[in-house]
């Protein structure tokens, strides 16, 4: 621990080529190797961007997987949103990863245009469920828009209950137009 702590605080290419190398290799412990992914993350640059993209790709422990979608969205570097969301919309990934990449994109800034536009491009009920609440958490009134038509349109009961729940938590004056709605029959809940 305290050697991979050490060499990330070198700034040598030579010091952050261990790193990577530790971190690739398989043969390691786990939490040592999060924790190489961990400080190799505080680099903000598009190399170490490309290096974790690349390293996530090659990787199938879980632990590991979602520690490069953390350290990718902690960074400031071009193209980590598309990323994050490329993973996201990825049918090949597992769902609890998908769900991760989502959360992480939103964290790292991703807009509610962007993570609105995915809803319809998902099948999954589960990820569509992350999205309603990723969307909760996203300062934005589009989200609110997005929340709103589902509750009003979306198929599902259940995605319709879900957007109702996180809709009824906040103050916006269309969610009181929403419910008024409802108990009219106007809109099927």
């Amino acid at each position: 621990d305290r050697a991979i702590f050490a060499l990330s605080q070198h700034g040598d290419a030579r010091a952050a080529g261990i790193l990577r190398e530790y971190a690739r290799n398989a043969a390691n412990p786990t939490r040592q190797r999060e924790q190489a992914v961990h400080w190799i993350g505080q680099k903000s640059t598009p190399e170490t961007a490309d290096f974790l993209y690349d390293l996530f790709t090659t990787l199938e422990e879980t632990r590991l997987r979602e520690r490069i979608l953390f350290a990718v969205s902690q960074m400031d570097v071009e193209g980590n949103i598309d990323w994050l969301l490329g993973v996201a919309v990825n049918e090949d990934q597992p769902i609890n990863i998908r769900r991760k990449a989502l959360f992480h994109a939103g964290q790292a800034g991703a807009t509610a245009e962007r993570l609105t536009s995915i809803y319809d491009q998902v099948s999954a009920q589960e990820l569509k469920e992350h999205l309603i609440f990723v969307y909760t958490q996203l300062d934005d009134p589009a989200a609110i828009d997005r929340l709103l038509e589902i509750a009003r349109t979306e198929p599902d009961p259940r995605l319709r209950q879900r957007a109702l729940f996180w809709l009824t938590q906040s103050d916006d004056p269309r969610v009181d137009a929403l419910l008024r709605e409802i108990l009219s029959g106007t809109t099927i809940p």
